[in-house]
């Protein structure tokens, strides 16, 4: 009986929240582009001969499997697919922030070399970042499995600010240990102005998204407020929306890009996903599973 008190529950709570998300997204909003899930083959730095993902003894906790963007006329959304949104908390390693380009992307290298050699100082100039706010800097701490952040614009600084703004994993891992080195990672705010105001907010939640029939962990990061028009966007025109993320020691890094050709057709033909209510009832039904256990 208690178990069953407790799906009861467990039930009511997760009708809570799928019914608050649900009344509080823009039922109006229209799909601009979509991505799809795209696999990730990007190695950046290879300096430590470890490939793709810098681990020792067959260890898959930083694995980034692939990623998604979708921009809708009101919000944009990056999902990353890796095996770190449920990493023990024995890691040091945090979750980095999320930076990209409105401008396109220009890593160093090509899809043959898995772009071996790009990193910060290298590759693509990042026009907006998103800070993952949340996220704990102490030593095994638990991820915890949402949070807030901001969005800053990046495209008004010059060579030195911008350069001091974004930290690399170099900068930020301090643990020691075989990392990716120059990878940027975390956003250092300090001087910079923030997009984010109320019509503009962003928040991220660790969880599963369904990848080709398979449920996945995942990292889902949400900007809402009319973020199109703010970025300066138009679906009347093409664009490339290049992105980047790793967690703080870089030991995994995605970099992709989504290429939008216009016109795309009608944008408000095509229902907002409800996305962040999937990742709710995902959290809620992990933890049944792990309490029935």
């Amino acid at each position: 009986m208690n178990e069953l008190a407790a799906w009861s529950r467990l039930m009511k709570t997760a009708f809570c929240v799928l019914l608050s998300l649900v009344m509080t997204s823009n039922c109006s909003a229209g799909l601009i582009a979509d991505s799809g899930f795209v696999t990730d083959v990007y190695y950046g730095h290879n300096g430590h001969g470890h490939g793709d993902v810098v681990a020792a003894n067959n260890d898959h906790r930083f694995d980034i499997h692939s990623s998604r963007v979708q921009v809708f006329d009101d919000a944009l959304e990056f999902t990353i697919v890796t095996n770190f949104a449920a990493t023990p908390t024995a890691l040091n390693a945090r979750l980095g922030d999320l930076f990209f380009s409105v401008d396109g992307w220009d890593p160093n290298g090509t899809p043959a070399d898995n772009y071996l050699f790009d990193n910060a100082a290298t590759g693509t100039t990042w026009t907006h970042a998103i800070t993952l706010n949340g996220t704990p800097n102490s030593n095994g701490s638990a991820l915890p499995a949402s949070g807030d952040g901001a969005l800053y614009d990046l495209r008004g600084l010059d060579s030195t600010a911008y350069n001091s703004a974004i930290l690399t994993s170099t900068e930020v891992w301090t643990s020691g240990g075989t990392i990716r080195d120059g990878q940027e990672v975390r956003l250092d705010t300090n001087g910079l102005t923030s997009l984010n105001d109320l019509t503009t907010t962003a928040n991220w939640a660790l969880g599963q998204v369904d990848v080709d029939g398979v449920m996945k962990d995942a990292l889902m990061i949400v900007l809402n407020g009319d973020i199109f028009a703010k970025l300066g966007l138009s679906s009347s025109s093409s664009f490339d929306l290049a992105y980047h993320w790793a967690m703080t020691c870089g030991n995994d890094t995605v970099e992709s890009e989504l290429r939008y050709e216009a016109p795309l057709g009608d944008p408000g033909t095509v229902p907002e996903p409800a996305t962040a209510a999937i990742f709710a009832l995902g959290m809620l039904g992990a933890g049944l599973v792990r309490r029935r256990r």
